[in-house]
């Protein structure tokens, strides 16, 4: 699933590594936090297509799929907090 205000910010880096600079050091929300660094620890060896086929087995982007609509940000946070 792709956040289109975050893939946006992010572009720039194309298929190169986003400097640590923009990463969690910014984020000041503790569950925010610790729910983005429970998803990093699980996926980060992922490839983007392993990573496609995982999305597309989730139940939010199924969802989202099935109804031709866009994931809701709710959706991803209640999934995420659900699962980690």
């Amino acid at each position: 699933p792709v956040n289109e205000e975050i893939y946006n910010h992010f572009k720039i880096y194309g298929r190169n590594e986003i400097p640590e600079s923009e990463g969690l050091s910014n984020l000041f929300d503790t569950t925010a936090r610790e729910t983005l660094e429970a998803v990093w620890d699980r996926y980060c060896r992922c490839s983007a297509f392993e990573l496609v086929e995982i999305t597309h087995e989730q139940e939010p982007w199924r969802m989202a799929y099935e109804e031709r609509r866009d994931i809701r940000n709710s959706e991803i946070q209640r999934y995420f907090q659900s699962t980690y």
